[in-house]
């Protein structure tokens, strides 16, 4: 890998993974919300997450899953698009055709890796535990195999591309 592609998977892992860690917490009050669609308002699902289990711990659960999918898929997908861009398809004559193919596979690729860890930070916010990443993409390659591991890629790959 020449050191353009690496620096941008480099600065694509930084910059995923701090911009998620960032909306974590919304993220949290966002699918508990979701879980439990006719419960709570956004306020009432905060309220309900910092007093039940504290305000870092309630609105940081899947934190880790987080950090670790979107520093992989950061890195996947930038420095997949630039070496698609500038080797993969730079025989192709339109720019916006070329930024396009090469954006979209990169994110494929991308997210392929990125949803087991979706998977593990779904499941802390649904069980609302605190547990290990690896832990959890384990428990749920145990009970549902590697389908369960990958039931949210078709959802994940139509918003992301």
């Amino acid at each position: 890998m020449k050191s353009e592609h690496l620096n941008c998977a480099i600065s694509g892992a930084i910059s995923a993974c701090f911009t998620h860690f960032i909306v974590v917490p919304l993220d949290v009050i966002k699918t508990t919300m979701q879980i439990h669609p006719n419960k709570f308002s956004s306020n009432e699902a905060k309220t309900l997450l910092v007093q039940k289990y504290g305000a870092i711990n309630g609105l940081s659960f899947g934190l880790a899953a987080t950090n670790y999918g979107y520093f992989i898929q950061g890195a996947i997908k930038y420095g997949l698009f630039d070496i698609n861009v500038n080797s993969t398809f730079a025989h192709i004559k339109s720019p916006f055709l070329k930024h396009l193919v090469s954006a979209s596979l990169a994110e494929l690729v991308a997210d392929v890796f990125l949803t087991p860890f979706e998977e593990a930070r779904i499941r802390q916010v649904v069980l609302m535990r605190k547990m290990s990443t690896i832990y959890c993409i384990k428990e749920i390659a145990k009970e549902s195999g590697i389908r369960g591991l990958y039931s949210g890629l078709l959802p994940l790959v139509l918003r992301q591309v």
